[in-house]
């Protein structure tokens, strides 16, 4: 079992973790089975999924002794910039190569696994989509100082579109778990509203809020969900200076064919400079 040290960056704490070893593996649904070996048939990647532990009184994340291709994953846990990103998220996967053949790794942020309590394949289907997007040549965008706040969340604005084009063909219902994960996002934002001054909120965090508006705008209806203007209400109240930026993506993306490569990729180009440009 590997254990990391995480210097208290996780917010989100596993109750009652196991006194026995918990493991690693993730059964998959015969659905979301189909999708991996859909994935793997062109030999371009191997899918490694696996669940990842806190020991909140440790201040440790665990990694269990079944997981597959361990050494390598725990290369992964050991990079900050990394870990800072998996603990402020429900899962996250990364496309790379251990010197023998490429994989691509789903790693489960098991702190926070009450969240999707009953919705696990939507959690997976979403990374999936990730890898299903690069291994049929829709890169994320890459730039020069390596993982990026910017990069990360400009991909996602635009390849969430595709993965839910996608995650609609294959039938998969994502919304419940989405909506779920949304009404908590309005009762974040609404709790912070009032007299209270608006707390100031690091780039990365103001980026990720840029990104979820775009993903709100372009993702899903008032029919879908009854609440979504009292959410679009709640960023603009909080974050007014993303209002423009949310809306020119969201413009620059509706309507437009990001399955053919070219538009995909000037597209991405372009929400990455205006990413950048709100981040400033």
């Amino acid at each position: 079992m590997v254990t990391l040290t995480f210097l208290a960056l996780f917010p989100f704490l596993l109750a009652g973790l196991l006194a026995m070893e918990a493991s690693s593996r993730v059964a998959l649904s015969p659905q979301m089975a189909k999708w991996k070996a859909e994935i793997e048939a062109g030999g371009k990647t191997t899918v490694v999924l696996a669940r990842v532990f806190t020991d909140a009184g440790r201040n440790e994340l665990v990694l269990p002794g079944d997981a597959e291709f361990r050494p390598f994953l725990r290369t992964l846990l050991e990079s900050k910039p990394f870990v800072t990103q998996l603990v402020q998220t429900h899962a996250i996967n990364v496309n790379s190569n251990t010197g023998l053949r490429p994989i691509s790794v789903v790693l489960l942020n098991m702190a926070r696994a009450a969240d999707w309590d009953g919705q696990e394949s939507s959690v997976i289907a979403h990374e999936f989509g990730h890898i299903w997007l690069h291994v049929r040549g829709y890169q994320a965008p890459h730039v020069a100082r390596g993982l990026s706040c910017e990069a990360v969340h400009a991909g996602d604005i635009v390849q969430h579109i595709l993965i839910r084009e996608q995650m609609s063909i294959r039938r998969i219902d994502f919304l419940p778990f989405w909506i779920r994960s949304l009404e908590v996002a309005l009762d974040e934002l609404n709790a912070k509203t009032g007299d209270q001054p608006q707390q100031r909120i690091d780039p990365c965090q103001r980026i990720s809020r840029l990104a979820l508006w775009v993903d709100v705008v372009l993702g899903v209806s008032d029919k879908e969900w009854s609440r979504r203007p009292l959410l679009l209400a709640a960023f603009q109240k909080n974050f007014p200076e993303l209002d423009q930026p949310a809306a020119g993506i969201a413009t620059m993306l509706r309507g437009k064919n990001l399955q053919d490569h070219q538009t995909y990729e000037r597209l991405l180009r372009d929400v990455l400079v205006a990413v950048h440009r709100a981040e400033r």
